[in-house]
């Protein structure tokens, strides 16, 4: 039975009065932070799940209307998801079906439905069929969400010839959705993913090993509902929206080489520390044939991603005043090596907007291809600083997920990580270029799910003022992977960026404002 729990409403941006005792100066970067907050807000918008499936879905007569294919509804209706925007997706989705659908269930993360409670178009209506699980604390598989993996499992079994099963899958569904393919335990498949987060591996190469260790990911859930119709609805978190990726592709065929898993934990020297049932396990399912074959049945759709998030962004940064120009939705790499790239661009145009020697051009063809900028970057760019040159604020905007190596025990995320590299970056570099002093320069990196890392922020605001007091040292936070921490003391946590679960997820958004001082 679908059941709210009541929680603290939860603000939609936190409201701190950083301007009082202020100079000119300080006022002027609020103003620039109080923007980032409004284009990321944009951005999160754009990508509201219930608006994205009313745009995909529709119900014509006796048919389902998915982007112009029709599927008729002579059977049962059945829906299910998993991932951190699914919820509002299955929400509106039951209410584009009506009384079609007979039976339902959902895995969501933790706490969100409280998070959401103030969001009633997020939520199921009274009455509703659907079951609501929530599971994955921490964004890690746990006992809750195998629960609900089980009973989605039985659902789509339950599906007969005639029937329509509806997916609805978003970001965060790999961990909602565990069912490890025997004798692997849940605890040992956990380790696995862990101990490859933990020395680097990308969301890729995480996949590739969870589709391995699933039944239901790689494709076992479509052939758990055949012969029945499936439909999925996809909202991609993954760069390049690779739908065998998105969720380890639960109604997509696993085309990964048969040695592909194992490959993934040698490359990152682990194969003595994972359990030796987890290796048996993938020896014996790559002697398994793979293919396309069996999916006529499925067909799949990307309903949303981070290029949605990325253009509101840019508009809302142009509403605000700022020349925007995009930098590409396929950034990845190290926070480190993240936060120092846009450290080095923002000082760059600084010193061509003062009219001194730089090496813009050159910079931004090394970063061309390392970071997939877009094709017509360095002209936007460059019509930007025109721009800035008579005083109009600059907003580099770019989307991606990071990655962090955790050598320390801190509390933090990716996205409060880069923001503390950058500033970092930032502060060094304004030793030696005296012109960065006339400008105010600040980068935003936020989930769009609203939760970066296990924490209760989505992100944070990084400038090089976070470095000029020597009490905190943000490189001896950094060292121990605690950028919460630091974000949480400095200045009562001004800079950090909390609005709690979204009820969405197309990975992350970076926002880059340059603007000279008056």
């Amino acid at each position: 039975m679908f059941v709210v729990r009541k929680t603290a409403k939860t603000l939609p941006l936190r409201v701190v009065d950083a301007t009082r005792g202020c100079t000119a100066s300080c006022r002027e970067m609020e103003g620039v932070k109080a923007d980032l907050w409004g284009m990321f807000l944009a951005s999160v918008s754009a990508v509201d799940p219930c608006r994205l499936v009313r745009d995909a879905m529709a119900v014509s007569g006796d048919s389902l209307v998915v982007r112009g294919a029709r599927y008729a509804l002579c059977g049962n209706c059945l829906v299910v998801g998993f991932g951190k925007a699914v919820l509002g997706m299955a929400a509106e989705a039951e209410r584009i079906l009506g009384d079609r659908v007979v039976a339902g269930a959902v895995s969501v993360p933790r706490g969100i439905l409280g998070t959401l409670a103030d969001k009633r178009e997020m939520l199921p209506d009274p009455g509703s069929r659907l079951e609501v699980h929530e599971g994955a604390a921490r964004n890690l598989p746990d006992p809750a969400a195998a629960r609900a993996a089980g009973r989605i499992k039985e659902i789509a079994e339950s599906a007969g010839e005639g029937d329509v099963l509806l997916v609805l899958v978003s970001g965060g569904g790999s961990a909602l959705l565990p069912a490890p393919r025997p004798p692997v335990t849940l605890e040992e498949k956990c380790r696995v993913i862990t101990l490859l987060a933990s020395a680097g591996a990308d969301i890729m190469e995480l996949n590739c090993v969870r589709k391995r260790l699933s039944l239901l990911k790689g494709g076992g859930l479509a052939r758990a509902a055949s012969p029945a119709r499936v439909v999925t609805l996809v909202l991609s978190d993954v760069i390049g929206d690779p739908l065998d990726f998105i969720a380890s592709g639960p109604t997509v065929p696993n085309t990964d080489p048969p040695d592909a898993p194992i490959d993934v934990i040698r490359k990152h020297r682990l194969l003595d520390e994972v359990p030796s049932s987890v290796i048996c396990s993938l020896r014996e399912s790559s002697e398994e044939s793979a293919g396309t074959d069996g999916f006529d049945h499925v067909q799949n759709v990307i309903i949303g991603s981070n290029t949605l998030a990325v253009e509101s962004a840019k508009n809302e940064a142009s509403r605000c005043g700022y020349f925007p120009a995009v930098l590409s939705t396929r950034i990845q790499g190290l926070v480190k090596n993240v936060g120092k790239m846009y450290a080095d661009l923002a000082g760059e145009i600084c010193k061509c907007i003062s009219d001194e020697a730089n090496n813009l051009p050159a910079l931004l063809s090394s970063f061309k291809e390392r970071y997939e900028l877009l094709e017509n970057v360095e002209s936007e760019i460059m019509c930007g600083v025109e721009r800035a040159v008579s005083g109009q604020g600059l907003c580099l905007i770019a989307g991606g997920e990071t990655t962090v190596l955790v050598r320390g025990k801190g509390v933090g995320g990716r996205n409060q990580e880069l923001a503390l590299e950058f500033a970092m970056s930032l502060h060094a570099l304004g030793r030696d270029e005296p012109c960065l002093a006339g400008f105010d320069i600040a980068l935003l990196s936020c989930g769009t799910d609203g939760i970066d890392g296990p924490t209760s922020a989505a992100g944070a605001i990084g400038h090089a003022a976070q470095c000029s007091d020597d009490s905190f040292k943000p490189s001896r936070f950094l060292a121990n992977n605690d950028s919460h921490s630091f974000y949480r003391c400095f200045k009562g946590g001004s800079d950090l960026v909390t609005i709690g679960h979204t009820g969405t997820n197309v990975m992350d958004i970076h926002i880059l404002a340059i603007k000279k001082k008056i």
